[in-house]
Parts: structure tokens; C-alpha cells; sequence
């Protein structure tokens, strides 16, 4: 079964025929998330608050959070089996990223970052209900969710290119109308990219994957969470501008 994220199906692929007598389950998966949440959100506030302390941004911080989470991320990837470990350093490294892109914004927009934890909580949520109601919808959206996804990795490779030459796309990054609907857009396939994700894990638990993959499946989840904050910051971010303007 193919995925949106690339995390996950990477992982998956590394185990593909292995045969474990202790093999995952969804409860186990659901709790390596909650506590892989709980270590992300612990590292955020230690972080934010060090930040409020300095009063200051350090964009030290940020350069080093997202080394390691880059690093981090690339040998969960590889070697699923030691999941448990990095996973766990991940979230750590992810939580003073976030810390510092909050903080970041939060200068500017104050309030907003709690706003988008707020958001992403409640569309969180309302994703799981609606998988857990309707488990065939991930079937019937996963084409779909793929390609938009490829392709809106594929713009932010363009984009990062365009960069590097001082060329911006015009329109789609503002906020005007454009710009906040092309954020919704981008927010609305990070969202279905979670029910995606809770059916292609829902299947490697049938095929008796190996017990470590709840953590390697937790670490999946905890990305499109992830995204899926980002991206209400950003559409945040556009709303409170335009209306300042």
C-alpha cells in the first residue's frame, strides 16, 4: 500500500516480509504517539520559556534544531529498528524548532502560536473521528492525497531553487486572496494526509509488522502533525497580517 509520507513508507519498506511473533499493535501505536507528543510539546515550552528568558530570537538555536532533526529524521528513516531511540531524540529536537518558529512569530503576532496549537488540536481530532467512522475513506483519498502531496513537495523544491537566484513566485506566499487560499489548500491535504497515514498503518498492523514499528509509526505521525501545525501558523500568519494592513 502506498503512502503520502514518505517517512512512514521508507520505514515500512525496510521491513517488508519480516516475520515477528511480537508483532505491532494499534494500541501500543497510539500510546508511543501520545508519549512522543508529550516529549515534542516538554521540549517546546523548556524552550520557548529559555527564549522569553533571553528575550531575544537566536537563530543559532534554529540552525541547530534543524540539523538534528534533518539527521535524525534521515536514520529513523533508514534504520526503523532503532526507532524507539531516535524517535524520542527527534521529538526533542523537533520541540526547540517549533520553539523557535513560535517565538519567532509570536514577536510579531502575539497569541498566535497558542491559536495555531488550538487549531491543529482540533483538526487533529476531527481527522481521527473521521477515519474512525469511516475506515474506507483512506483507501478511497489515498491517490489523490499522494499526488497532491508530490506535487506540493515538488513546488517547494521549485521554490527553494527560485530562491537561490532571488526569484520569487509571486501571488501564492502574500496574503492576499491567493495566497491565504493557496495556504488552506496546502493545509487541507497536510490534514488528509493524517487519515492516509492511520490507514496505511492500519494495514502494516494486519501484516503483523515487527513490535519496534509503533515507534517508527508514531515518529510518521508526529511529521504530519507536525506539518499540520506549521501550516496553520502560516495560514494564521497570513489572516492576522492582511487584517492588520
Amino acid at each position: 500500500m502506498e503512502n503520502a509520507n514518505p517517512a512512514l513508507r521508507k520505514g515500512f519498506e525496510e521491513v517488508k516480509g519480516y516475520k515477528s511473533e511480537n508483532t505491532m499493535t494499534l494500541g501500543g501505536t497510539v500510546i508511543k504517539t501520545i508519549l512522543l507528543l508529550i516529549v515534542v510539546l516538554c521540549s517546546t515550552l523548556v524552550s520557548y520559556l529559555k527564549l522569553e528568558q533571553i528575550g531575544f530570537f537566536n537563530s543559532s538555536y534554529l540552525i541547530v534544531a534543524a540539523i538534528g532533526t534533518i539527521i535524525l529524521g534521515f536514520v529513523t528513516s533508514f534504520l526503523p529498528k532503532i526507532a524507539p531511540i531516535t524517535s524520542v531524540f527527534y521529538a526533542a529536537f523537533e520541540g526547540v524548532l517549533l520553539a523557535n518558529l513560535s517565538f519567532f512569530i509570536n514577536q510579531y503576532y502575539q497569541g498566535i502560536a497558542m491559536n495555531a496549537i488550538i487549531v491543529t488540536i482540533i483538526i487533529s481530532f476531527s481527522m481521527i473521528l473521521v477515519y474512525m467512522f469511516n475506515p474506507s475513506i483512506g483507501h478511497r483519498i489515498r491517490k489523490a492525497v499522494i499526488g497532491m502531496t508530490l506535487a506540493i513537495g515538488l513546488l517547494y523544491i521549485f521554490t527553494f531553487l527560485l530562491g537561490l537566484f532571488n526569484i520569487n513566485i509571486p501571488y501564492i506566499y502574500g496574503n492576499g486572496i491567493i495566497g491565504i487560499g493557496f495556504s488552506i489548500f496546502i493545509l487541507i491535504v497536510a490534514s488528509l494526509n493524517l487519515i492516509v497515514d492511520l490507514d496505511f498503518i492500519s494495514e502494516e498492523i494486519q501484516y503483523g509488522a515487527p513490535k519496534y514499528m509503533e515507534w517508527y509509526s508514531a515518529f510518521g505521525i508526529m511529521i504530519t502533525l507536525i506539518w499540520i501545525y506549521i501550516r496553520v501558523l502560516d495560514l494564521l500568519t497570513k489572516l492576522v497580517s492582511r487584517d492588520n494592513n
